[in-house]
């Protein structure tokens, strides 16, 4: 995780620009505290970073990169650097540093010598296997170019004014511009003060291919357990996210094993002693002998927090939102207790991906249902991809997700629609994951059955269900928004317009911090569901608390 910065003009950088440009560099420097450098090129251009130290974390390895023609910035990690570099040992590259991003600067170089640019650029986006987002700079032609990861893991905003264009990693650094929000599985250039941005990886293009469902629940677990495992590379300290659903505890479960006699460090959050999360991790935890922490919050903290989720988080919407205050609450939490941790494995994507949530019971039809599926792929980055990139990054620490990688999205999307469809699999959520790791031999064992079979419960339900801390929330925002302000919603805010008064709450901090509403496409809610207003899963016919496996 680290922090980058980008600005070019038309005409010149001149002295009384510096202070503005630097302080909006500055904005992003929790998101790496380690080192920082700024360097302009042809009296136009500025290239800042911020740098989170992971992977060599020699001085050394402070960006930007730079050759003869090119300079670069890198905001992720690249799995498979150490295999492109292999593949460059022809060209006799002069390696400068050990650190994973510097593969993206020679390889683009490498493809430049036989395509143009452009086509350059898309050859690179594809042969990354990683969460990034990078800006490189054609200091001969002034030209730049830029991407994202295939689900934008790691953001990247553009903001415009009549001065020059602006790349940022977060948009707290672009207040007062015109800005958007890099779509995911997108690349750019900026040629002559002109923005292009196209596709380098469509989800909805991934053909269905025949395949038993045995083989496809035997593949996906093979993908998992060896993309979990590529992910385990750092030359800083890592723990790991435990909730107790079957996400984060198998990928608790696979590095335990892979990591055996050491053992890892669990963590997990809740807001009492009996929450179903705060049990199920518990039974895992012994499970799989993980150095295991509890973090029991408080309503008045949790509270406390809250202009300052949104603050970070730079969303509006609810159940985002909901869900940031106990993550931030347990990362603050292990910073404060392990200061050497940089690096946390979490479990996103995978509900995305599988088709976890709860609503798919309510799917009309194996089409729509795999509709759903790209479009919440396509949207993460606004929704848990942001959560989880902003709350780890605000107390300067990267988050991994092993069930995300291109090998893991082609495999995936090219499933028989059924093999994802609760309403085809006994109406269980991610079946095939369970049925994947459901096996016999208990020597082999990922994880107690009750808890690989576990029902669905979403991070922010089943911390706070048993324990009211929703209707904590939902009563502290009534008292927090006028009856007058909420009945001028309309008015106030025509796009996406609050619905209810806790969305009025996290709109009117959203915009006193003076973020653009649009960079967010929609509010959370769960799809075939009727007209509903609250996010959560508990509000829906087929959630049932009880069954909620402890």
């Amino acid at each position: 995780m680290c922090g980058i910065f980008f600005y070019i003009t038309n005409g010149k950088i001149v002295a009384s620009d510096k202070p503005d440009l630097e302080k909006r560099f500055n904005t992003l420097e929790h998101r790496g505290p380690d080192q920082k450098r700024v360097r302009y090129y042809n009296s136009n251009v500025m290239l800042g970073f911020h740098r989170l130290a992971i992977v060599d974390p020699e001085p050394t390895g402070l960006q930007p990169f730079e050759t003869s023609r090119y300079a670069s910035i890198t905001n992720g990690e690249i799995y498979n650097y150490k295999q492109i570099k292999e593949d460059l040992i022809t060209e006799n590259i002069p390696w400068k540093t050990y650190s994973d991003c510097e593969v993206i600067l020679h390889l683009f170089q490498f493809f430049c010598q036989s395509y143009t640019p452009k086509e350059a650029l898309e050859k690179l986006c594809q042969s990354l296997d990683g969460e990034y987002s990078f800006i490189i700079y054609d200091i001969q032609e002034n030209v730049t170019y830029f991407a994202t990861d295939e689900l934008s893991m790691r953001p990247l905003f553009i903001g415009e004014n009549k001065k020059g264009i602006y790349l940022a990693s977060e948009q707290k650094a672009l207040t007062g511009l015109q800005v958007t929000r890099l779509p995911a599985a997108r690349m750019g250039y900026i040629e002559n003060n002109m923005i292009r941005v196209e596709p380098h990886y469509d989800l909805s293009s991934i053909k269905i291919q025949p395949i038993s469902f045995e083989d496809a629940a035997l593949k996906l677990r093979d993908l998992l357990i060896a993309n979990t495992i590529n992910k385990l590379h750092a030359d800083r300290e890592f723990v790991f996210l435990l909730s107790g659903g079957i996400d984060s505890s198998l990928i608790c479960s696979i590095a335990a094993k892979y990591l055996h006699p050491v053992r890892i460090r669990t963590f997990t959050v809740g807001f009492s002693t009996d929450s179903t999360d705060i049990l199920a991790a518990r039974k895992v935890a012994k499970h799989i002998n993980s150095i295991h922490t509890e973090f029991i919050c408080s309503y008045s903290e949790a509270l406390e927090i809250l202009p300052f989720v949104v603050r970070c988080g730079e969303t509006w919407d609810q159940t985002s939102n909901r869900s940031s205050v106990p993550m931030h609450l347990c990362v603050k939490k292990i910073k404060e207790k392990h200061p050497e941790v940089a690096v946390i494995f979490s479990g996103e994507v995978a509900d995305e991906l599988l088709r976890g949530y709860l609503y798919n019971r309510n799917c009309p039809s194996l089409e729509e249902g795999r509709r759903d599926q790209i479009m919440r792929l396509e949207n993460l980055h606004t929704s848990d991809g942001l959560r989880a990139d902003r709350t780890t990054s605000a107390y300067s620490m990267e988050c991994r997700f092993p069930f995300f990688s291109r090998d893991i999205l082609n495999f995936v999307l090219s499933l028989p629609m059924e093999y994802l469809d609760p309403k085809h699999n006994n109406n269980i959520e991610k079946y095939i994951l369970r049925q994947a790791f459901d096996l016999s031999d208990n020597e082999h064992e990922y994880l107690p059955r009750d808890i690989l079979w576990r029902r669905k419960a979403a991070f922010s339900d089943s911390t706070s269900v048993k324990s009211g801390w929703k209707g904590e929330l939902i009563k502290f925002c009534e008292t927090e928004v006028t009856d007058s302000r909420f009945a001028a919603r309309k008015v106030l805010y025509p796009y996406c317009t609050p619905q209810t008064k806790e969305d009025m709450y996290y709109r009117e901090l959203f915009e006193e911090y003076g973020y653009e509403a649009k960079t967010i496409s929609f509010k959370w809610l769960s799809t075939w569901c009727g007209d509903i207003t609250d996010s959560s899963a508990s509000i829906l016919d087929v959630f049932d608390e009880d069954q909620i496996q402890e």
